[in-house]
């Protein structure tokens, strides 16, 4: 099977980084999550970096911390954030968002018995963070612990 990177980008986002990590660590989803920060100010980048410290830690070093040198924007950060995985299926997600345990096993069934070198789209669906509750249009899904 493949093996896949996971691509996460943050800006002033450390706040819901360690919820947004925990799955893809906790699932063995990849062998590699490069972490590209977007030049976020210093008190959030030192968040930042203590909690990729704790998670690398307790799951053997998988996370790699970049920071770029000026803030470059979205799009620019995600593609630095790609490039720098060294795998060739990469995973792309944003750091205030948290993967579902069915996604990540259906997008890595997929790549062990589908994969088209030419495209993979998994579709998501949007979430809403309120107070502490991870909530979708009519229901919680789930409590988050930040």
């Amino acid at each position: 099977m493949e093996k896949i990177s996971v691509a996460v980008t943050t800006f002033n986002s450390s706040e819901y980084l360690y919820s947004c990590l925990l799955p893809f660590l906790k699932n063995n989803f990849s062998d590699e999550i490069v972490v590209t920060d977007d030049f976020s100010e210093s008190d959030d980048f030192k968040n930042t970096e203590k909690i990729i410290s704790k998670l690398n830690k307790k799951y053997e070093n998988k996370i790699k911390l970049f920071r770029n040198e000026k803030n470059l924007g979205g799009f620019n950060n995600k593609y630095e954030s790609v490039s720098k995985c060294s795998n060739k299926i990469v995973y792309l997600f944003d750091s205030d968002n948290i993967p579902y345990k069915k996604t990540l096993y259906y997008i890595k069934n997929l790549v062990k018995n589908e994969f088209n070198e030419k495209i993979l789209y998994t579709p998501g669906s949007i979430k809403l963070f309120k107070k502490n509750r991870l909530s979708s249009p009519g229901r919680i899904l789930d409590v988050v612990n930040i």
